[in-house]
């Protein structure tokens, strides 16, 4: 049993770890190379002490779980936490992504300025990548850097926006494109693309402004079987152990978590589309 809690709490650590892993440092990549899809979507940029910490708090609260109230306490301590610490990297994760939103028309805008005062798209990129704050001067340094390599602008750009699945960023990349492949003035084209990122954030703002209820009435449906279960953990741990030590009961607690899980998941999906 205690072998059986101790390889919970590793696994689910271990599934933690490499949840939050980042992808190592960009290697010289050929011009014009296919870019696929590398690495954990935004949460190379989450700090690596964050990481660490919600690892060791996911083995250390199965390990005090276990040591409470045996083996049952242990799992559900480490589901419950892995769960938890899931739960705060997709936070982290989008709350990444509205920073980067957030910057992004600022930067291009600077990008506009600056060709508008005689700079070429290279210099003006390079010089507008130094008044952004992170994370997107973590993006837009790797792209810089893809581009010294030998990629073209609008390439490095293209893979930064699908590394991260940020789309905006590949809008920035395809005009980037078009005025390489047929030149031309690029400074309007920036300039509506700017008007346009404004205007979605205006709207993205408005909208989670009209459906912030419903958010949260799904986060508390969702979050209160799991208080519950560890409300009974605490007061009444043989309880959940007796039904577990019963065939019966162990199915009725098998049932309730896949219910729970499928709950969950229908909740995630619906508060996702809206």
């Amino acid at each position: 049993m205690m072998m059986l809690a101790a390889g919970l709490a590793l696994l689910a650590a271990i599934l933690l770890w490499f949840a939050g892993r980042g992808e190592p440092p960009a290697k010289a990549a050929r011009p014009g190379a296919r870019q696929g899809r590398q690495g954990p979507e935004l949460l190379y940029l989450v700090p690596r002490p964050l990481l660490v910490a919600l690892v060791l708090l996911v083995v250390a609260g199965s390990g005090i779980g276990y040591r409470a109230a045996g083996v049952l306490a242990g799992a559900a301590c480490a589901g419950l936490l892995s769960a938890a610490a899931v739960g705060l990297l997709a936070l982290r994760r989008a709350s990444i992504k509205r920073a980067l939103l957030a910057e992004l028309p600022g930067f291009v805008n600077q990008i506009v300025r600056r060709m508008t005062v005689g700079a070429n798209l290279s210099q003006a990129v390079q010089q507008a990548a130094l008044h952004v704050e992170d994370p997107l001067r973590q993006v837009l340094q790797r792209a810089l850097q893809r581009a010294q390599l030998g990629d073209e602008l609008a390439d490095a750009f293209r893979h930064e926006a699908r590394r991260i699945h940020l789309p905006e960023l590949d809008l920035v990349a395809t005009v980037f494109n078009i005025n390489h492949q047929y030149g031309g003035s690029i400074v309007a084209a920036l300039d509506n693309l700017v008007k346009l990122l404004q205007q979605r954030e205006r709207a993205q703002r408005e909208l989670r402004a009209m459906t912030g209820e419903t958010r949260f009435t799904a986060l508390v449906l969702g979050a209160m079987p799991l208080m519950m279960a560890g409300y009974l953990m605490l007061v009444s741990p043989d309880y959940l152990l007796r039904m577990w030590s019963d065939d019966g009961g162990r199915q009725l607690l098998l049932a309730g978590a896949g219910m729970q899980v499928a709950g969950v998941l229908t909740l995630w999906r619906m508060i996702r589309s809206i």
